[in-house]
This record gives C-alpha cells, structure tokens and sequence, in this order.
C-alpha cells in the first residue's frame, strides 16, 4: 500500500509542477527569457530558504523555552516576600539543585572526536555535491523549457542504465523498463517543440555565444545534473547519502545568490506589474513549494533505491505535458506511439508494483520511507 501512495504523490507533485508551469508560460510567454526564468529560479530559492529559516528559527525559540529549568511562576505575599505559587515548589528546587551539584559522568567532548582525513573529505564532498544538485535541479526542474526538463530526466535515466540496470533486478523487466523508458525520451526529440523559452540575442558577440548558451544550458547541464543523481550518488557509501537539503542549503544558497547578482529587478518588476494576484501567488507561493517537494522526492527516491519508479513517473509527465498542449502540432502516428508508450509503461509499472505487494511476506512490514 506504501509502493501506490508513493507512487500517487509522485505523479500528484510533478504533474501539478508541469500544469503550473505551462499555465504560467502560456499566459506569458512573451514576458520571460531564458536568463529571466534562471534569474527567478534563484530567487524562488530564496523564498524556500527563508521560509526554511522562518520554521527553525520558531523551533530553536520554543526549544529554548520548554527546555529552561529555572522558568516558574513567582507570586508575592503581603509582606512583600516572593514565594512560589506552587506547593512543595521550594523542595523541588533543593532536590533540583542537589541533582545539578552531583557529579555527573563525562561524555566525550567534541576535542575528544576523532575523524580521520578520508571520512572530513568524503563528509565535506557529499555535502558540496548535494548543494550543486539542488541548485542545478531548480533550473533543470522546469517544465517551461522543455528541453531542459527532457535532458534532465534523459540525465537520470543514463545513470540508472550505467549502474542499477546492469546489476540489479531480473534481465527482462530491466530490458522492457529500457526500451519504454528510452523510446518515451526520444520520441519528444524528433519532434520540433516551439514553446521553449528563448533567451538574448547577443548580436554583438557573434552567433557561437547563442549556439554555445543553448548547448550548456539546455543540453550539458541538465544530463549532468540527472546523471549524478542517480549515478555518481550510486557509487557513494549508503551513509553518506543520507544527507538532506537542509545540510546542503548553505551551498546552494551561495550559488543561487551568485546568480542573483546580475538580476535586473527593475526590468523584473516591469513585467512581473501585469500579472494578477494569481499569477503571482503561483509564480513565488505554489511553483517554489513545488519544486522544493520534487527536488526532495527525487532525493529520498534515490536514498530508498526507488530510481525507476521516479525516471517512469518523470517520464510519463514530460510526455503527458507535450501531448496535452494545444499548440504544438504532432503526427498522429507520433501521438498514438507516445500513448501506446506510457499505456504499456504504466501498466508494466502497475503490474509489477502489485507483484512486489503479493511476493512480500505476511509478517514483513513495509518501510516506512517507502516514498
């Protein structure tokens, strides 16, 4: 049951990312170039971050609160002496006091921890990788530039096949996995898709600048980024890859403030001053939760081993959003080959989840980070 909620909140998150952001680009697909949807990317990171920091912020105050010792309530008598309310208070404070003067047994202090070279290396690296994947993923995770968003899932796809595929599960559910999942990444290709964002014309610099940009930008960065999810995290001891988001937000947020360094906000709040309140709450409320939610289910997905149920429901979307949008023209053989592919892919999925579910022993629990 664990396998089918996971699998809902999946398809549930990035399809409602993908509907949000082809709902936002079909309103204003004039209003946003490619370096205006990077620069609003870093600043949605921002959002996260200070909500983040708003929440801890609240815990460390409470935490401090409940945890005082000392904090009871004083009240004074006629005579002007002031004596706790409560009865026996002052007893308890002996008996408080006297357990605070007793010798307690040291614990190792913090100069007394040893770490050796290898495992501060290893510690500081995984933590600098994580911050570089979450920052490339809140561009990379973008269906408006559908490019992007189709060489990113191509990315996690390669190194699941470089990795899990060749030493893993059974050879022919492998094998139909690759060819579904790899027909359902190519199709798209041979398709000519006009609503990808465009970005500057550096007429000045020469058309190599324009060809150089497209190929990093939409090609290079996403299949790295994907590819280092689910490959070079792979190759990594268990233990370390048990690192959330939040170890890694100094990173990122490093980067992402790098990037917000060239951000015009007067050319930025110029176009963001014709959009409704609408808009705006999806743009900086809802996109930012979004994201922040596929980028974790990506993360926990590949800590639980559960890479190909996250590159099929990837997949799915990126297919599901290209058929559904009204101005891109496909070939009905194209069209009937796409859905033919997600039927065929979701119901392998389907099939093979339920088999899971029957093969699992009666007194066997289900995980519960199963996501």
């Amino acid at each position: 049951m664990t396998t089918v909620i996971a699998m809902m909140l999946r398809a549930v998150t990035y399809g409602l990312l993908a509907y949000v952001n082809t709902y936002l680009l079909n309103r204003h697909r004039d209003h946003f170039t490619m370096q205006n949807r990077l620069q609003i990317s870093s600043l949605q990171y921002t959002i996260i971050c200070g909500v983040c920091l708003a929440v801890l912020t609240c815990k460390v105050v409470i935490r401090t609160v409940r945890s005082s010792k000392r904090y009871q309530t004083l009240n004074a008598n006629e005579d002007g002496v002031v004596e706790l309310m409560e009865a026996g208070a002052v007893e308890s404070l002996e008996k408080r006091s006297e357990v605070e003067e007793s010798p307690s047994p040291q614990g190792p202090s913090l100069s007394e921890e040893t770490f050796t070279r290898s495992e501060m290396k290893e510690e500081f690296r995984c933590i600098f990788l994580m911050g570089v994947l979450v920052w490339g993923s809140m561009y990379c995770m973008d269906f408006m530039v559908f490019n992007t968003s189709l060489n990113f899932v191509t990315g996690i796809l390669m190194g699941w096949l470089f990795t899990d595929n060749l030493k893993h599960g059974h050879v022919l559910v492998n094998a139909l996995y690759t060819v579904l999942l790899t027909g359902l990444l190519i199709l798209p290709r041979s398709l000519n898709v006009e609503n990808v964002l465009s970005h500057p014309r550096y007429e000045d610099e020469g058309f190599n600048i324009v060809v150089f940009h497209d190929i990093l930008i939409k090609i290079v960065i996403p299949l790295m980024i994907g590819y280092l999810w689910t490959g070079y995290l792979y190759t990594m001891p268990r233990k370390t890859t048990k690192h959330d988001i939040t170890d890694a937000s100094y990173v990122c947020a490093l980067l992402c403030w790098g990037q917000q360094s060239s951000i015009n906000f007067a050319l930025i709040t110029e176009k963001l001053a014709v959009y409704d309140q609408v808009d705006l709450m999806l743009l900086f409320v809802i996109e930012p939760f979004l994201k922040f939610m596929a980028i974790y289910l990506i993360l926990i997905s590949v800590q639980v081993g559960q890479k190909i149920e996250l590159i099929s429901v990837l997949a799915v979307v990126v297919n599901l959003r290209l058929l559904l949008l009204p101005n891109v023209s496909i070939p009905d053989i194209t069209r009937q080959v796409m859905i033919s592919f997600v039927v065929l892919l979701s119901g392998t999925h389907c099939i093979m989840s339920f088999r899971f579910q029957s093969n699992r022993k009666p007194d066997q629990p289900e995980a519960s980070d199963d996501i």
